[in-house]
């Protein structure tokens, strides 16, 4: 049984279950959801609010605050991805290197993303997915 959550967090554990019965891998949201079930929880997208927090109280304290809408990515430090002692084993350290090139590239820019927000659309492969 698993504490008190709010109903997306118990979808999100429903599906990582799931997937954890049928043998395959689940991606945790949010927080680091890979101790929930070894070895089925490839990584968890994590949601950096701690980093957020902190940027707008910095913000607030330099008196530079705007009430106006931030995204805060791999750039700002607001998402990340988990890598522990609960998925060592299920990523290899070439994935992994490559996963390290691809963020830089990120950050970096050398690799846009758009961001739905602005866009209203999803575009893979130069498909409009929606």
């Amino acid at each position: 049984s698993f504490p008190t959550r709010r109903s997306s967090d118990l979808s999100a554990l429903g599906a990582l279950r799931a997937a954890d019965e049928h043998h395959v891998f689940g991606i945790g949201i949010d927080s680091n959801q890979n101790s929930l079930f070894p070895g089925s929880v490839l990584t968890s997208v994590m949601v950096r609010v701690d980093n957020a927090v902190f940027r707008s109280l910095m913000a607030a304290k330099s008196n530079i605050w705007g009430n106006q809408m931030k995204i805060m990515g791999l750039q700002e430090e607001g998402v990340e991805l988990a890598f522990d002692t609960y998925n060592q084993g299920l990523i290899s350290p070439e994935l992994k290197k490559d996963i390290d090139i691809i963020t830089a590239d990120i950050i970096l820019k050398k690799t846009v993303l758009p961001h739905y927000s602005f866009t209203n659309e999803c575009i893979y492969n130069g498909k409009r997915l929606f």
